[in-house]
């Protein structure tokens, strides 16, 4: 009997022990819920920019040449034509960037034989404006209009900081999280201890370039164009967790 009341003793003594190490410490929760002894807070930043930089894709596209020779042939009359243009404009070399090249063959089929009909042949150029006024664009695209085999796939902007920009938008967005959680640590008297983890996310609204064209006035004075830009809307959100005490 005394060996039972023993044993039942040093069980309750170790049950109590286990307790008293325990009981002091965070319990995690691994079902993706937020760990015991945290504060989960999201922190925003919006901003507002005019942007610097206008992208543009355009280039040439030649279908239907007799050969492959003469469908290359093409599209490098109308290439060398927009580089020239941009040249005048005084865009920089390093800002065009070829994006597409591709010269291939149709084929058709008779009394069940392919035969070769014709070569389609095209290539596009990124461009990069930077910094310049809105009538650069413009007169860019009025230029390029006039040429034979162009295509235009679209306009884009951009700001030339914009990793500065952003870079500033986290730092308010880590402020204003952390905001928050102070308010929830003194409202429910506890006291923010470190940063566990941070996770960050940015959305950007990328301005619809108005277009003013008469394309279908197809005058011999005058094919224009006029692009302006909205402005750039950023949304910089952090998710932090704070471990409390």
């Amino acid at each position: 009997m005394n060996n039972t009341i023993i044993a039942a003793l040093l069980i309750a003594i170790s049950i109590l022990w286990a307790w008293f190490l325990y009981s002091g410490t965070d319990t995690i929760v691994s079902s993706g819920q937020a760990p015991f002894g945290t504060i989960q807070v999201s922190g925003e930043w919006k901003s507002q920019w005019i942007p610097d930089t206008t992208i543009l894709n355009l280039g040439a596209q030649i279908t239907q040449a007799e050969t492959q020779e003469s469908a290359y042939n093409e599209m490098n009359t109308t290439i060398n034509a927009i580089q020239s243009i941009l040249e005048d404009a005084g865009i920089e070399k390093e800002n065009i960037q070829t994006a597409n090249l591709s010269v291939n063959q149709n084929y058709s089929y008779i009394d069940g034989e392919r035969v070769s009909k014709w070569f389609n042949a095209y290539q596009t150029l990124t461009i990069q404006i930077e910094k310049k006024e809105e009538s650069v664009t413009n007169n860019i695209l009025d230029s390029v209009s006039k040429l034979e085999n162009i295509r235009v796939d679209g306009v884009n902007f951009d700001l030339s900081d914009r990793n500065s920009i952003l870079s500033k938008a986290r730092i308010q967005a880590l402020d204003n999280a952390r905001m928050k959680a102070e308010e929830i640590a003194a409202a429910t008297g506890v006291k923010i201890k470190k940063v566990l983890s941070v996770t960050e996310g940015t959305n950007n609204s990328t301005p619809i370039p108005m277009y003013r064209n008469s394309m279908d006035v197809m005058s011999d004075e005058s094919i224009w164009a006029n692009i302006q830009a909205w402005e750039l809307d950023y949304t910089t959100t952090v998710n932090v967790t704070y471990e409390i005490q």
